[in-house]
């Protein structure tokens, strides 16, 4: 899964897309907030990436006052 060390009070979120996954633009991912050091990115409640293996990440991140400290991409097992 896709994890976020982030903060991001009541009036602010996060959102994360990948660029060309379907179902995962940045307007589908379920909004992030809180303070959170491992927050698993979701998208309509699924954690799945659902891309191709191997391939480049690109990731849209649309944040609003809103604090990103690092992002951790966790392989699949």
């Amino acid at each position: 899964p896709l994890k976020l060390n982030m903060r991001a009070p009541r009036a602010g979120e996060i959102r994360v897309g990948l660029e060309g996954v379907e179902g995962r633009a940045a307007a589908d991912c379920d909004p992030l907030v809180g303070d959170e050091s491992r927050r698993v990115v979701t998208w309509g409640g699924s954690r799945e990436l659902e891309v191709a293996k191997p391939q480049t990440l690109v990731l849209h991140i649309r944040m609003r006052c809103a604090e990103l400290f690092a992002v951790e991409l966790t392989p699949a097992r």
